[in-house]
C-alpha cells in the first residue's frame, strides 16, 4: 500500500469530518444525563456521529449503552485494540477562533479536542478505511474503541470492558511519539485529623492531579506575619487577615515543573498561635515540599520508569478539621500496595486517618516486545526519527489493556497544546499520523 496516495486520497474527506466531530461540544455534563447519555447528552450526539460515520463507510459498530462503542474490521479470533475518546475538556478562556469550528488556519486546524482525542480517532478510522479500501484482509479483528469519559475518570472503559471482549494487543493514540511503553502506578489519598477550633480556616487546589496555583487562607484577627515572601499576598483587618498564596500549575507527574501554592502558603503560616495543628501543619508542608516522596518514606525508583513523585494536591481546613489530598505516582516495578502501605504508617504515625481515593495499578510493556518494536519501526521509517520508547508517571487508556501501549500523536518539539486555550492540530502533523497510524495497523495484522 502506498501510504502517500492513502494521505492524497483521503486528506480532504478526513479533515471534513473530524470538522464535524470538533463542532459537537462534547463535555461532560452530567445535567443532561439520562440512560444512554451517562455523560451528557452532547457526549451522546459525538459517539452516535462516529459510529453512525464508520457504518457509512462499511464497519461493523456497537454503541454499548453510551458509555463508550466500538468499530470493527476483519475477523479471526485475536483482537487488535485502538482506544480513543470523544469526550473533551471544558472550552476555557482566551481563544482566537471558534472553540467549536475546526477552522483552518495558519496550517493548522483548531478548536477543541482536535489533538486530545478526536483528530487521533478520526485518524484511526480513516486508517481502517484505507486498508478496508484497498482490499487488505487483516489476520485478525481490527477494533477501535472510542470512550466518552476519559477526562473525568474513565468510566467509560471500565463499563465497556465489563461487558465487551478485551482486545489482547493494541495502543492508545492520545499520548506523545515515539512511544510510551510504561506508566506509574497512580495512587490518590486523603489524610484527615481534627482537632480544636483556632479560628483558622484554609483551602486550596481543586483536583489531586494538578499541582495548586492558588492557596489562601483567613485567620481570625489581625495577626502580624512576615512582609515580603515570594507569592504571598497579606490583607488584614481587626477582624480577621486573609493570606494569599499564588504558585504554577503543572500535571502531578511532573511536581517539578510547578510551584506548589499550598506549600507556600503553610510556610508563610509557619509560627503563628494555632495550637495543636500547628506540627501537623509543619509535617504537612515537609510531605509537600518534598517531590518524590521523601516526607511519606516513599522515596522510591527503579530503572524503567524512574522516581516516585508527590504532589500535595488539595488542603481544606475548617472548624478544627482538616484533609489533605496527596496525588503519588509509584515506579513501575514497585507494587503499589507497598507504596500505600508505606505512605499509610507514615501518616497514621503522625496522627492522621487516611483515606484511599483511587488506586491504579502500575503498567508496563516491555521495551523488547513486538508491539513495541513494530510501532518504533513504523515510526521511524515515517519520521526519519531514532527515538526511543519511555515511560511517563500520567495515565493513558493504554493501561486498561495489559498489552498496549500509548503511541502518538503529539510527535516531538511540538507544543503541548492540549486542554489549553486555541488547541490545534498541525495539518502537516495530520498527514504524517495518518501515515503511521495506517501503517501500523497494517504491520501489526500481517504477521
Amino acid at each position: 500500500m502506498n501510504l502517500e496516495q492513502v494521505v492524497q486520497q483521503y486528506e480532504q474527506e478526513l479533515i471534513k469530518d473530524l470538522q464535524s466531530l470538533i463542532g459537537i461540544p462534547s463535555v461532560r455534563d452530567m445535567s443532561t444525563a439520562e440512560p444512554g447519555a451517562p455523560f451528557g447528552k452532547e457526549v451522546r450526539v459525538a459517539l452516535e456521529w462516529y459510529l453512525d460515520r464508520a457504518k457509512e463507510m462499511g464497519f461493523t459498530v456497537k454503541n454499548v449503552d453510551g458509555y463508550a462503542g466500538h468499530v470493527e474490521y476483519g475477523e479471526g479470533e485475536e483482537l487488535l485494540g485502538i482506544l480513543a475518546h470523544l469526550d473533551v475538556v471544558p472550552a476555557g478562556e482566551g481563544w482566537k477562533y471558534p472553540v467549536f469550528g475546526g477552522e483552518i488556519a495558519e496550517g493548522r486546524i483548531y478548536g477543541r479536542g482536535v489533538v486530545d482525542n478526536k483528530g487521533p480517532a478520526i485518524l484511526a478510522l480513516y486508517a481502517l478505511k484505507a486498508l478496508k479500501d484497498n482490499g487488505v484482509v487483516p489476520n485478525k479483528r481490527i477494533r477501535i474503541i472510542v470512550g466518552c469519559d476519559e477526562e473525568s475518570g474513565m468510566e467509560c472503559v471500565k463499563y465497556y470492558f465489563q461487558h465487551e471482549e478485551k482486545p489482547t494487543m493494541g495502543f492508545s493514540p492520545d499520548a506523545d511519539f515515539p512511544l510510551i511503553h510504561a506508566e506509574k502506578g497512580i495512587l490518590q489519598m486523603k489524610a484527615l485529623w481534627m482537632g480544636e477550633d483556632v479560628g483558622l480556616r484554609m483551602s486550596g487546589g481543586e483536583r489531586p492531579n494538578v499541582v495548586p496555583p492558588k492557596a489562601e487562607a483567613y485567620i481570625k484577627g489581625d495577626r502580624k506575619l512576615p512582609q515580603g515572601q515570594d507569592q504571598i499576598t497579606i490583607q488584614s483587618n481587626p477582624d480577621e487577615t486573609k493570606v494569599i498564596a499564588s504558585g504554577i500549575a503543572s500535571h502531578a507527574s511532573v511536581p517539578q515543573k510547578g510551584d506548589n501554592a499550598i506549600v507556600r502558603l503553610l510556610n508563610a503560616l509557619v509560627g503563628l498561635e494555632i495550637g495543636e495543628h500547628a506540627e501537623k501543619l509543619k509535617f504537612i508542608a515537609n510531605v509537600g515540599m518534598g517531590l518524590n516522596g521523601e516526607g511519606l518514606d516513599v522515596e522510591l525508583v527503579d530503572d524503567v520508569s524512574g522516581k516516585l513523585t508527590c504532589n500535595l494536591g488539595m488542603i481544606k481546613f475548617a472548624d478544627g478539621k482538616g484533609e489533605v489530598v496527596f496525588d503519588v505516582r509509584s515506579p513501575v516495578t514497585v507494587p503499589l500496595e507497598q507504596t500505600l502501605q508505606r505512605a499509610r504508617t507514615r501518616l497514621q504515625a503522625e496522627g492522621f486517618e487516611v483515606e484511599v481515593l483511587s488506586f491504579d495499578q502500575p503498567h508496563h510493556v516491555p521495551k523488547d516486545s513486538a508491539l513495541v518494536q513494530t510501532l518504533l519501526k513504523v515510526y521511524r521509517e515515517h519520521t526519519g526519527d531514532q527515538g526511543d520508547a519511555y515511560a511517563i508517571g500520567g495515565g493513558t487508556y493504554a493501561r486498561k489493556l495489559s498489552g498496549a501501549v500509548a503511541f502518538g500523536p503529539m510527535l516531538p518539539g511540538r507544543d503541548d497544546v492540549a486542554h489549553i486555550a486555541n488547541e490545534y492540530f498541525a495539518l502537516e502533523d495530520l498527514r504524517v499520523c495518518l501515515k503511521i497510524y495506517t501503517g501500523a495497523i497494517l504491520e501489526l495484522v500481517k504477521n
